[in-house]
């Protein structure tokens, strides 16, 4: 009776931790979404690098609360990561994964992620954020087949060492529709006169030199904030 009761408690602990999972998740995209809006304004007023850089700055302070706060629970903790031995204790083999989470995934990626939105529409850049999940069984297929980990469902293998899962039926119906849904994205943009863009930005980086020349100073407001009657009476 007690071996039952502890097993449907693990169960429960399973469950709940599953469902905390995708609650963060959906958190995750929610507030990338949100980013992705927000920003817009920003981006007619400020260069892409300079939104992206106050962002991260801001949210590294929140990450420390709630780092902080986190640490203080133990409870929590236990429920989030049941290996951790502390929330400040770093593996040495995760290194290398959390400077690559660090360079690439969190200072290139949305620094290129900032830069793509104030081009395209708020639609068009979430919509390509779906390719990761393809992109990440894509990336599995070809370690596998290059023998860079070993498949989890091999028996051979050495259980102390990290194992990919490679992508299942599920998995490649699931990329199908993701191209589909993006090929139903992209080809409902708005179509783009870029004669008449490439003109309004001539004329816009004109007006910004003007505005440097007066002023000294390279923080500007961008010259995409400029609305269509400022372009027209440069112009003439």
């Amino acid at each position: 009776k007690d071996f039952d009761n502890s097993n449907s408690s693990e169960q429960d602990l399973v469950g709940l931790r599953s469902l905390l999972g995708n609650c963060f998740f959906f958190m995750n995209c929610l507030c990338t979404a949100l980013y992705v809006i927000i920003s817009k304004p920003a981006l007619r007023m400020y260069p892409s690098i300079f939104v992206a850089a106050w962002s991260y700055n801001i949210a590294a302070v929140f990450m420390a609360v709630a780092a902080w706060s986190a640490a203080q629970m133990p409870s929590f903790m236990n429920l989030v990561c049941p290996d951790c031995s502390s929330i400040w204790n770093i593996p040495q083999g995760a290194y290398f994964a959390l400077f690559y989470y660090i360079f690439f995934n969190s200072v290139i990626a949305y620094a290129v992620f900032t830069w793509a939105n104030q081009f395209a529409t708020g639609t068009l850049v979430m919509g390509f954020t779906v390719l990761q999940p393809v992109t990440a069984a894509t990336l599995t297929l070809f370690l596998l087949a290059f023998k860079a980990f070993p498949s989890c469902f091999d028996s051979t293998r050495d259980p102390s060492k990290a194992c990919l899962e490679p992508p299942g039926f599920g998995t490649v119906l699931g990329m199908f529709g993701v191209f589909v849904g993006l090929f139903f994205v992209i080809s409902t943009e708005p179509k783009i006169n870029h004669k008449k863009d490439e003109e309004e930005r001539a004329v816009r980086a004109t007006s910004q030199r003007s505005l440097i020349k007066r002023t000294g100073s390279r923080i500007l407001p961008n010259t995409d904030e400029l609305d269509s009657t400022q372009i027209d009476r440069r112009k003439d």
